[in-house]
């Protein structure tokens, strides 16, 4: 059957229609990436001796296919012992793998161990098969383990943490900027300069004969407009520039042919 629908009930007689793999393809597109999850502790980790790294608590996401450390529990991982004047990376991964298609799987956090050397340590090499179209060993990294020597030197997360839904409407709030609202005008400037009273819109328009007519935001030169007209005949024109609260704001000087004004509107909520 081409088409299998999952959230649908079925006698207790049925065939089971509903596997690991319908469920991790919907994780996957919601996810869009391997990650660890906002919840709990992250999968922090604490170096507890040269050989043992801790993780703590945490929900893993390795190919829509997800894992879990239950909260106040933890991962151990065995590092082996390092080698004097040798250094070594190894990587703590998450690995995922089957025989194929509903067969039975395995998902396990392990350490896998690079080559020592005197120089520059290189990771391991990992498989990342694309489970989704059927490959069967997917092997995610999730910290780099640094060792010089017989010591650890350093423990780099590379594994990022996949946002909530609510933290990246809240970035998008805070971070966009809104289209503005021509219903309310906030001020309005004619060639002299002036500070954004808030986060606004300025609609600038400048007429200009010769000269290119200019406004600087904090410093920094903005052309509203750039201009050869040989009869010297006014060309206006209009641009809308995003200010934030507290820019400073400078106009060219007016002129015989040059003018420039300024319209300030508020940005919508």
């Amino acid at each position: 059957m081409a088409f299998n629908p999952m959230t649908v009930n079925t006698s207790p007689e049925s065939v089971p229609h509903i596997y690991a793999e319908d469920d991790a393809a919907v994780f996957q597109s919601i996810f869009g990436a391997d990650g660890i999850l906002s919840v709990g502790s992250k999968f922090k980790i604490e170096v507890k001796t040269n050989n043992l790294v801790r993780i703590n608590d945490g929900v893993l996401c390795v190919g829509g296919h997800l894992g879990r450390i239950k909260y106040a529990d933890y991962e151990d991982c065995v590092i082996e012992n390092g080698e004097t004047g040798y250094n070594r990376n190894d990587l703590i991964i998450g690995s995922f793998s089957n025989n194929g298609e509903h067969t039975i799987d395995e998902m396990k956090i392990e350490v896998l161990k690079g080559k020592v050397t005197t120089g520059t340590a290189e990771d391991p090499v990992v498989t990342q098969g694309d489970l989704y179209q059927g490959e069967q060993l997917r092997q995610v990294p999730i910290a780099r383990v640094k060792l010089e020597g017989l010591n650890i030197a350093s423990v780099e997360m590379l594994l990022p943490v996949i946002p909530t839904i609510p933290a990246i409407n809240k970035y998008l709030s805070e971070s966009c900027i809104g289209f503005p609202d021509y219903t309310k005008r906030l001020a309005e400037y004619s060639n002299k300069g002036f500070t954004a009273p808030e986060n606004c819109w300025a609609r600038v328009t400048s007429t200009s004969g010769w000269t290119n007519t200019t406004l600087n935001v904090n410093g920094n030169g903005v052309i509203i407009q750039q201009i050869m007209n040989t009869d010297s005949y006014p060309i206006k024109s209009t641009v809308l520039i995003p200010l934030k609260k507290g820019d400073v704001v400078t106009m060219s000087s007016q002129t015989k042919v040059n003018g420039i004004t300024a319209l300030l509107y508020p940005m919508r909520k």
